[in-house]
C-alpha cells in the first residue's frame, strides 16, 4: 500500500513549500496590479466627468445639503430650486422628466420624489458619461 509518512515528507518538503509560496505570491502580485489598473481607469473616467462639468462637485454638495433640509421642511426655497435645476440639467432625459414632474407638483417633497432625487444624486456621481442605469423611483 501507500506509506503515508513518506508521502507527507514528499508533499511538504521545504523546496515544494517554497515553490507553492512563490506561485501564490506572483499570482497575488498579478491580481493586485489588475485591481490597481481597474481603479486607475475608474478614477480617470471620474476625473473626466469633473473636468467636463467643473461645477458638478458644487452641485453634489448642494444636493446633499438639500437632502438634509427635507427632513425638516417639505418645501424648498427659490435658490434651492435653481441649484436642483442646474444639477439635474447634467442628467439624462428620463431624470429631467422626473424633475419637471416634481416642478409641476410645486416642489413638494413626498415619498415619490425623495427616491428620485437620491437616485439622481447617485447617478450624477457614478453614472454620467460611461454607464447608464434606470431609476426604479420614476
Amino acid at each position: 500500500m501507500y506509506d503515508y509518512e513518506e508521502m507527507t515528507r514528499y508533499l511538504f518538503t521545504d523546496q515544494r513549500l517554497k515553490a507553492i509560496e512563490e506561485h501564490y505570491a506572483s499570482r497575488r502580485m498579478e491580481l493586485d496590479s489588475k485591481i490597481k489598473y481597474a481603479h486607475s481607469i475608474f478614477d480617470s473616467k471620474l476625473g473626466k466627468i469633473y473636468k467636463a462639468t467643473p461645477d458638478l462637485e458644487k452641485h453634489v454638495i448642494a444636493l446633499e445639503e438639500l437632502e438634509a433640509k427635507y427632513k425638516h421642511d417639505k418645501r424648498i426655497v427659490e435658490k434651492d430650486k435653481e441649484i436642483f435645476k442646474e444639477a439635474l440639467s447634467l442628467l439624462y432625459p428620463k431624470e429631467r422628466k422626473a424633475y419637471h414632474k416634481w416642478k409641476q407638483s410645486g416642489f413638494v417633497m413626498d415619498r415619490e420624489v425623495a427616491p428620485v432625487l437620491a437616485a439622481c444624486l447617485n447617478h450624477v456621481i457614478t453614472e454620467k458619461n460611461w454607464r447608464r442605469k434606470t431609476l426604479c423611483a420614476i
